[in-house]
Order: C-alpha cells, then sequence, then structure tokens
C-alpha cells in the first residue's frame, strides 16, 4: 500500500513538468476517444458497484453496501449525462451541461462519500431492496433530466470556451478538493488503520481519487486532463475490490467457514441427523442416523423419507411434513420406530427450516430416548416395589401375630368331634390363613430393608441343585428343561434368594409355554459380568404387557398374586444386579446380569 501512494505521488509530481508534453501530441479526436472510453469505464464501475450492491444486501444487511450501491447508481448516472454532453456527443447541445453534470457526480460522490463513513458499519433491515432500486433509478433519472434542463439557468461554469473556468466553478473544485482529505481521514478511521483488507482497498481509492482531484485542480483547472480520468477509473476500480471483498469474498468465504464447522458438527454430532428437501428427499444424513436406523448412507441420499422404512407405515414422514408446513418446526415430538434389526425404538424428534445452499431444506435432528425411557420404567417399578417393600416391613409382622391366633383356635375347633360342618369350615379357614400368611411372606421377601446372607458361590451349583425339583415339575407339567451352564467365576449371593428367583423364573417359563415347550437355563460370563438366562419358546408377550411386567399385583393369570416377578426384581436390586426382559415371536428370555 505504501508503494502503491509513492508511485501514485511521484505521477503528480511529475505532472507539472511532463503533463504539458503529453497533451500536446494528444489530437483532438483521439482526446475525444480517449475521454470517452475512460469515461465509460467509470460508468461502467459505478453500474457494476451498484447491481453488485443490490444483489449482496439481502445476504449482509450491511448498511455501507446499501449505501455504495445508492450513491454509486447515482454517480454513473451524472457522469453518463456527461458524456453524453461532450461537443459531438447527442446531449452536446450547450458546453455548460457537461461541466455541470461532471461537477455534480464528483460533489455527489464526496459528499455522500462522507456520509456513509459518518457512522459505523450496522446491519440495517430494508425489506425490499428492488422497490429501492426502481424509486432509484426514477429518482436519478428524473433529478438527471431537471437539472439537464435547468442548466441554462444555473451559473455559468465556463467563459469563452471548454478551456476557461468561472470564478464560482474554482471555488466548488476547491470544495471537492477539500472533501476529499476528509473522506480520507474518516476512511482511515472507521476501518481502524485499514486493518482489513476491503478497507485497504477503499483507502487506497480515495487516495487515488484525492491525487487526481488535485493535479485536476492545482495543474489542469483549465483543461480536461486525461490523467485525472486515469485516477478517476483506478480510483473506482479500488471501490468496486473494496466492495467486492466486503460482500462476496468475505460472505463467501465466512459462509464456506460456517459450512465446513456445520459439516464437522453434523457427522460427529451422537444425535441422529439429516438434512431432506422439504418435498421429502433425503440430501445427507450422519453417521449416527445410519447406524441407528441400520441404513447405509448410499441407500438414503436422494431416497424418500417414506422410501426408507422405520416399521409406521410412513405415519412419521407424514406428520413430519404436516407439522412444517403449518409451524415451520417441530420440537421434541415423540416417536417410535423400528430399525433394520427389527428393534423398536423410541426418539424425540425435532426439525427446522433452513438456507442449504440456494435451497431451503428441513434439517431433522432424532434423539434416542430408548434407554431413558427403560431406566424411567425400571425406576418406576422400584419405587413400587420400595414403597411395598415399606409397607411389608411395617405391617407383615403386626398381621402375621393374629394370624397365628386365629389359626390356633381354628385347630381346636378341628380337633372336635360333635360338628362335622365346623370341622370342613375350620379347614377351609386355615387354608385361606395360610395362602394370607403366604402372600405376607412375599411382601417381607420385597422388604428394602431386608437382610440378605451373601456369600462367595459359582451360581451353577445353586442351579444344580435345583435341577431335580425343576425337571420334576416340567415332566409333570409335559415340558422339557434343557440346561446350558457355562464356566463362570464366583460372585457373591444370597443362595436362598437366588433358588427363589430361578424357581419362579422357570415356573414362569413354564406355565408361558404349551405343553411340549422348552424352557432353557442359561449361564455365560462376559464383559465382567455372570449372566442368569431363562428362556422359553411360549408366545410373544404383549407390549402393553411387557411394559407391566415386574409391577406388583400385576398378572395375566386367573390365580396369581402378581408378585413372583416383583421378588424377582426386588431380589436383583439387592444383589446390585440388572434384570432384563425380552421377547419376540419365537423366544421371551429373561437375563439377570451380575457384576463378577
Amino acid at each position: 500500500m505504501v508503494l502503491f501512494i509513492l508511485m501514485a505521488l511521484i505521477i503528480f509530481f511529475l505532472y507539472e513538468p511532463y503533463g504539458k508534453t503529453f497533451l500536446h501530441y494528444w489530437s483532438s479526436d483521439s482526446f475525444l476517444l480517449t475521454h470517452f472510453f475512460l469515461e465509460f469505464m467509470s460508468i461502467s464501475i459505478c453500474f457494476v458497484i451498484a447491481i453488485l450492491g443490490c444483489v449482496m444486501y439481502p445476504l449482509t444487511k450491511s448498511r455501507y453496501i446499501l449505501m455504495f450501491s445508492l450513491l454509486f447508481f447515482h454517480v454513473g448516472i451524472f457522469d453518463g449525462i456527461h458524456t453524453l454532453s461532450f461537443t459531438g456527443m447527442p446531449f452536446g447541445l450547450n458546453p455548460d451541461a457537461a461541466t455541470w453534470f461532471w461537477i455534480i457526480a464528483r460533489m455527489a460522490e464526496s459528499t455522500g462519500l462522507i456520509l456513509i463513513f459518518a457512522k459505523p458499519d450496522i446491519p440495517t433491515n430494508l425489506r425490499s431492496v428492488k422497490t429501492v432500486a426502481i424509486i432509484t433509478a426514477i429518482a436519478g433519472i428524473a433529478i438527471s433530466v431537471v437539472w439537464y434542463q435547468s442548466v441554462v439557468f444555473l451559473p455559468a461554469l465556463i467563459v469563452t470556451g471548454p478551456n476557461s473556468p468561472t470564478e464560482f466553478r474554482t471555488i466548488v473544485e476547491y470544495i471537492i478538493s477539500f472533501l476529499r482529505p476528509v473522506t480520507l481521514i474518516m476512511v482511515i478511521y472507521r476501518y481502524l488503520l485499514a486493518k482489513s483488507l476491503s478497507g485497504i482497498y477503499i483507502i487506497q481509492a480515495v487516495i487515488m481519487e484525492s491525487i487526481g482531484e488535485l493535479i485536476y485542480v492545482i495543474y489542469n483547472n483549465d483543461s480536461d486532463p486525461i490523467i485525472c480520468h486515469i485516477y478517476k477509473v483506478i480510483g473506482y476500480f479500488y471501490f468496486l475490490k473494496g466492495v467486492y471483498f466486503t460482500t462476496i469474498k468475505d460472505y463467501f468465504n465466512n459462509r464456506k467457514s460456517a459450512e465446513e464447522r456445520f459439516t464437522i458438527l453434523f457427522h460427529t454430532n451422537p444425535c441422529m441427523m439429516a438434512i431432506s428437501t422439504l418435498s421429502g428427499k433425503y440430501v445427507d444424513v450422519n453417521e449416527a442416523f445410519t447406524q441407528n436406523i441400520g441404513v447405509d448412507r448410499e441407500d438414503i441420499i436422494s431416497k424418500s423419507i417414506t422410501d426408507i422404512d422405520l416399521g409406521d407405515g410412513g405415519s412419521i414422514a407424514a406428520k413430519l411434513r404436516q407439522m412444517l408446513r403449518e409451524q415451520g418446526q417441530i420440537r421434541n415430538e415423540e416417536i417410535q420406530y423400528i430399525t433394520s434389526f427389527k428393534e423398536g425404538k423410541t426418539a424425540y424428534l425435532s426439525a427446522d427450516i433452513i438456507d442449504f445452499g440456494i435451497n431451503k431444506c428441513a434439517l431433522i435432528i432424532m434423539t434416542d430416548i430408548t434407554e431413558r425411557r427403560s431406566l424411567e420404567k425400571e425406576f418406576l417399578r422400584l419405587d413400587r416395589l420400595n414403597l411395598v417393600g415399606q409397607m411389608a416391613a411395617s405391617i407383615g409382622h403386626e398381621i402375621r401375630n393374629p394370624l397365628t391366633t386365629v389359626r390356633g383356635y381354628l385347630q381346636l375347633f378341628q380337633m372336635r368331634k360333635d360338628s362335622l360342618d365346623m370341622t370342613k369350615a375350620a379347614a377351609v379357614m386355615i387354608e385361606e390363613l395360610d395362602h394370607a400368611n403366604t402372600i405376607i411372606t412375599e411382601f417381607l421377601t420385597m422388604a428394602k430393608n431386608k437382610r440378605s446372607e451373601f456369600s462367595k458361590i459359582n451360581i451353577n451349583e445353586i442351579i444344580n441343585s435345583l435341577l431335580p425339583l425343576i425337571k420334576a415339575n416340567a415332566l409333570e407339567t409335559g415340558r422339557t428343561v434343557k440346561t446350558q451352564l457355562g464356566a463362570v467365576t464366583e460372585i457373591s449371593l444370597d443362595t436362598r434368594e437366588i433358588r427363589q428367583v430361578v424357581l419362579n423364573l422357570v415356573q414362569n417359563a413354564i406355565e408361558a409355554t404349551d405343553c411340549g415347550g422348552i424352557i432353557t437355563i442359561r449361564t455365560s460370563e462376559e464383559n465382567n459380568e455372570v449372566i442368569l438366562t431363562v428362556e422359553n419358546d411360549g408366545k410373544k408377550i404383549p407390549p402393553e404387557v411387557l411394559d407391566q411386567l415386574g409391577t406388583p399385583f400385576f398378572t395375566t393369570k386367573d390365580t396369581g398374586t402378581g408378585m413372583g416377578l416383583a421378588i424377582c426384581y426386588s431380589i436383583a436390586a439387592r444383589h446390585n444386579a440388572k434384570l432384563k426382559v425380552e421377547s419376540t415371536d419365537n423366544i421371551t428370555r429373561f437375563d439377570i446380569r451380575f457384576d463378577s
């Protein structure tokens, strides 16, 4: 930039001794042609700046860009009429007309630049740039026509010919020359000593305009020097570059940088993310989306949302399009879908309309909450178990004492021989009291503060000790029990409680299978966990029943109490183990995972 200014100043100082010689060899025809060519260049640059500003303003909302566009549009019109008013040109009827529009253009430019940089560049919100552009064009043309027609009424700028300025014109020229350095100071201040590339170009433009103005005023106030117009064209060119870097290049560089950051965030985000057209075609999906859905990215791109089967019959796609059309966005809409692995999942669906390139698209975000919903159900179940356990601990013993007393008196009645009816009634009452006592025992088993007696033992030993009883019970009901006991390490268990869990799970499996069904008891170890599995080939458990399993008093059996699985969950919780249920069309599996 310093070298550039030095070269401009050298030309400025050399113009006095060599400028006249240069013009001496310039014929009038070539002078007019060169003058016209340079004016045509400057006018073209003015309109390019105006068009560039109108196109880029909606994207940048820059006050500077908007005012640059309006200013240089008018300067271009004034310079255009100035050029058409040369001698020999269509409007060349009044010599003062060309000079007046030359003065108007430079005055408008110098004062306009001061007005632009008088305030910082802040975002503005102009709704219709097209309307403003049309009004500006009409106003500029109207002002030019009125001014051209009024030239005869304005002060004269030349006296005896095109080379003799009046005193009024000289004063105006010096005013314009004074405004140039004022503009330069304001530009340097606004651009913080030209720290930005666009600021450097704007400063260079103002310097070129200032030097050209000084050459015109100081050395050639009685002529129309070519060198002044060369400086003017170069200055306008640097204005164009400054606006270009402020708008197009900076905008697209920032956009490219933003798109790169978005791409990184998009593809590395742990949430499922997809971009689709508003008509419903996938544009892009991230890795989390493909892994969760179970479909390769290449098989999703350019496909319709309805083409990717989520096991919902297209209802998610229809809901997505409808809500975006009506509301413009979606926030945490809970959906149920099925992956390609036939795994049912729950997710929050959110979507927004975004600008993707030159098109509007929908950004879809799905947050998997399957595990969260599972934990919520587990917490609810454990909360209920805790409540039942507290009740059991509080009232179990109090109820047992009177029941024991009543049972004792009923046994005395049974021993009497004088009343057969009383003996039968006593037997029925004793049976019901024993049933009530069994329920109370189960209550106490679920008590949170129940003491467990842990000891290191191999779970296979507990299962082997129960096998004769289990197989006899299964054989009696026409079922088969198989075992697949793997090598597992010893863990801390309450033997009596684990026996109860195994018996409860196997009994449930026997009751859930038809005659001839197979129940499998399996043990294994993986990831520092000992796994006990009880599996049967019965019918699939309906989802609404599966969600309620383990809830106290919930049962599908006519004679059940709904306490068996609740006890299993309670015992698993006391062992810091996880009990998980899976049910498909052919297999129902209960897994208990103990930390080894």
